[in-house]
This record gives structure tokens, C-alpha cells and sequence, in this order.
């Protein structure tokens, strides 16, 4: 099984990753960080990224009903769940309150917009015992980012693996794990952020190629 995974809620998502996925009857997940959406100005005050476009509801409700796509939660405001980051905003950790209400209301703006969520993926991969305990009482499944291993039966629903896929990943790189996952008959969950006409070389940026994505 392949799963084609999107995060933060980007707006490439919606201009430039569903049409790429229609063309083929294929449908992704959408892993939305609910504070960023319709933050379609640039800069804008999104802390997953605040130089890109982010999808509004209507869109992510077309992707859902015309598209077919799945609809997932990537938190509320999109911090470091389990750690800090003093160099990226983010000089404290949560407190278990905050934990509970990134999760809990991250869910509820979604159900807002008639969205019933399920999975939950943690921002920037961050999480602990404690973060997966209480996204238990909220979704049915957890995905990683840093987990980057094959998802074997029977599949350990929270702790869902995938395989980065920004620049400078390669499409021969996509193609060998997908192979992989054929051979082995095992579950390959790939994660995008930014679908771009020309992506930085700059990791950081998380972009990955229009025409690459096509050709995967």
C-alpha cells in the first residue's frame, strides 16, 4: 500500500498536489494545522511556515467531497509537542494542558466545519509517551515524521512510519522505496509539504517538485 500525506495545510496542496493525484484516480490525507487556515497572505503569522499560503476551509472541504482526499489534524498552532526549540519561538514546553488543548482543539475546529478527523500527525515529528496518550483519547491513529521505516502487519496504528520526501530526496529514491513496498507488501506512507514548480535545494524549505510528484 502506498498513502500519499500532506502537511501543515499548505495551499500547493490544494493548487498543485490534488489536481497531480486526480489525474491518476488517486486521493491523499491532508494533515491540517487548524490555526494556519486561510492565511492566504504572505508573510503571515503561521508558525509551521510563515512564507507560504495556507489552504482555506472551502478548499479543504472540496478536497474532502470533490476529491476524496482524507482529512487529518497537525495540531492547532503547530509546536514542538514533546521538546522546545528556543531558536525557532519556542523557548518552554507545553504543559500537559497545552498538550490537551493543541490536540482537543485542533479536532474541534475541524468538526466546526462538518470534518469528522481521525489521525493526527505530530509537527515536526515531535512526541513522547505522554503526547501519544493523549492523542489516543482524540484520534484513532498517530503518524510520525522522523519514524522513517516500512509499516509491517499488523501495523501499530500509532506509530504510523513514513519516508520524508522533500529536496534533495530524489525521485529514483521515491521509486526504490515504492518498489520496495511492492516486493515486500508492505504499507509505505510518504510525506510532502510544499508542491512547487521549482523547489529550493534548502531542506529546510520542504518543497518538493511538481513535475517530480507527477512522475512518482
Amino acid at each position: 500500500k502506498i498513502s500519499f500525506t500532506f502537511d501543515d495545510g499548505r495551499a500547493s496542496t490544494y493548487t498543485r498536489a490534488a489536481s497531480i493525484l486526480n489525474s491518476y484516480n488517486l486521493s491523499g490525507t491532508a494533515y491540517i494545522t487548524t490555526d494556519c487556515v486561510g492565511m492566504t497572505k504572505i508573510p503571515n503569522a503561521c508558525r509551521a511556515a510563515n512564507d507560504v499560503s495556507y489552504m482555506t476551509w472551502s478548499q479543504i472541504k472540496t478536497l474532502r467531497d470533490t476529491c476524496k482526499w482524507e482529512i487529518g489534524s497537525h495540531s492547532k498552532s503547530h509546536p514542538y509537542m514533546a521538546s522546545t526549540n528556543p531558536d525557532d519561538g519556542q523557548p518552554n514546553m507545553l504543559t500537559a494542558q497545552q498538550i490537551a488543548n493543541e490536540l482537543a482543539a485542533s479536532k474541534a475546529a475541524l468538526a466546526a466545519q462538518g470534518i469528522s478527523a481521525t489521525s493526527y500527525a505530530s509537527p515536526y515529528g515531535d512526541y513522547d509517551a505522554s503526547v501519544l496518550q493523549e492523542t489516543a483519547k482524540h484520534y484513532s491513529s498517530h503518524r510520525g515524521f522522523a519514524d522513517q521505516n516500512d509499516n509491517v502487519w499488523p501495523y501499530n496504528d500509532y506509530l504510523l512510519n513514513n519516508m520524508q520526501v522533500q529536496s534533495p530526496v530524489t525521485t529514483d529514491a521515491v521509486k526504490a522505496k515504492i518498489d520496495d513496498a511492492i516486493a515486500k507488501k508492505t504499507w509505505l506512507v510518504l510525506t510532502f509539504h510544499d508542491i512547487v514548480p521549482q523547489p529550493s535545494k534548502n531542506a529546510n524549505k520542504y518543497q518538493w517538485g511538481s513535475s517530480q510528484l507527477q512522475t512518482i
